[in-house]
């Protein structure tokens, strides 16, 4: 039997088996690159359509509203959601009538709600309850956006393609220099 001091065990020299955290020179298979190039474009994709959702509900959130009175005429059945509600609104002025409607929120029992005509999202299509906030479709875009850019960094930071940048970005400045 072999017997190793610890002064022979701490001079042996030490591979580990595994990649060091911090070595971003690791070059990644090309099928590894390719899926991280598809990601990119779907996030970046993703992206624009969730801009333009946000420029529309900005402009829809900044057009007047007129009020008036909705009456539910049936209740179309979507599954586990419950129904949506279709009816008929017309303008406290009675100058604007919309049939086959859907209503978005709730109504009181008195029935107000308020459209939009000049929207982009809705048009006359949709009229709204009382309890909806114009501004709901603002808040529900940037929250999606802020998830998309988090769920992006953080994946680039796991796949090691931030440090690969920040590294080239010093080599580049060092270049120049």
């Amino acid at each position: 039997m072999i017997h190793a001091s610890p002064s022979d065990a701490d001079s042996a020299p030490y591979h580990p088996r595994h990649r060091q955290p911090d070595d971003t020179r690791r070059r990644a298979r090309p099928l590894t690159r390719s899926w991280h190039l598809t990601v990119y474009v779907c996030a970046a994709l993703a992206a624009l359509l969730l801009g333009i959702l946000l420029a529309f509900s900005v402009y829809d959130s900044t057009q007047p509203r007129v009020t008036g009175t909705y009456t539910e005429e049936s209740c179309e059945f979507i599954g586990r959601l419950g129904c949506k509600s279709v009816g008929t609104w017309i303008s406290d002025d009675k100058k604007l009538t919309y049939s086959g409607v859907v209503l978005s929120g709730a109504v009181g029992p008195d029935g107000i709600s308020y459209a939009i005509p000049n929207s982009v999202l809705g048009g006359t299509d949709t009229v709204y309850g009382s309890t909806v906030s114009p501004l709901l479709g603002v808040v529900v875009a940037i929250v999606f956006l802020v998830m998309l850019a988090l769920g992006v960094l953080r994946a680039a930071d796991k796949w090691g393609d931030l440090a690969r940048l920040s590294n080239s970005s010093k080599r580049r400045k060092a270049l120049e220099a």
